[in-house]
C-alpha cells in the first residue's frame, strides 16, 4: 500500500492529476433544466469518474491511509469530495426552492447521495471479488441507486415536512 500511496504523491503526472481534472471537468457546466434532470445528470458523470480503476485505487488508499496520512485526507477532501459535495448541495437547493425536492437539509441529502454512488461504485469497481454488481452490470447499478435516493428527495402526499 505504501509504494502506490508513494507513487501517487511523487510522480506530478499521478493518478491524482488525473483525478482532480474529471473532478473539475464533472463539475463544470450543468445542462439546462429541472434541478432533478440537472441532479441525475451529474449523479451520472459523478459515476463515470468513480467507477474507473483511478478512483478505486483513490478510495482504497483515502480507507486505509487517511487516518494517518493528513496529506491524503486533505487531498481526497478538498480535490475529489469538496467540489463533488458542494454542487450537489446547489443543485438540492434549487430544488428544494423549486418544490422538486423536499425541505431537508441539502448539505446532508448530498453526503447521503455521494456516499451512496461511492460505495456502489467500490461494489462495482471490485466485481471481481465481491460479486456482480447487480442484475444488468454496473451501468444498471447507477440505475437503481439514483432510483432510490432521488426518490427519496422528491415530495410524496404522505410526506410530514410538506
Amino acid at each position: 500500500m505504501h509504494v502506490e500511496h508513494d507513487a501517487l504523491y511523487r510522480d506530478p503526472a499521478s493518478d491524482t492529476t488525473a483525478a482532480r481534472a474529471e473532478v473539475a471537468r464533472a463539475c463544470r457546466e450543468l445542462p439546462p433544466g429541472s434541478a432533478v434532470g440537472q441532479l441525475r445528470d451529474f449523479c451520472g458523470r459523478i459515476w463515470e469518474i468513480l467507477h474507473t480503476p483511478t478512483q478505486a485505487a483513490l478510495y482504497r488508499l483515502w480507507v486505509t491511509e487517511a487516518p494517518r496520512d493528513i496529506k491524503l485526507a486533505r487531498f481526497y477532501s478538498e480535490e475529489v469530495y469538496k467540489p463533488i459535495h458542494g454542487l450537489m448541495v446547489e443543485i438540492i437547493v434549487r430544488g428544494i426552492a423549486s418544490g422538486e425536492f423536499r425541505a431537508i437539509p441539502p448539505d446532508v441529502a448530498a453526503r447521503v447521495i455521494l456516499a451512496a454512488l461511492i460505495e456502489q461504485a467500490f461494489w462495482c469497481n471490485h466485481a471481481e471479488t465481491l460479486g456482480p454488481g447487480g442484475r444488468g452490470g454496473c451501468n444498471r447499478v447507477i440505475t437503481e441507486t439514483l432510483t432510490v435516493v432521488l426518490g427519496g428527495l422528491q415530495p410524496s402526499s404522505h410526506d410530514p415536512t410538506l
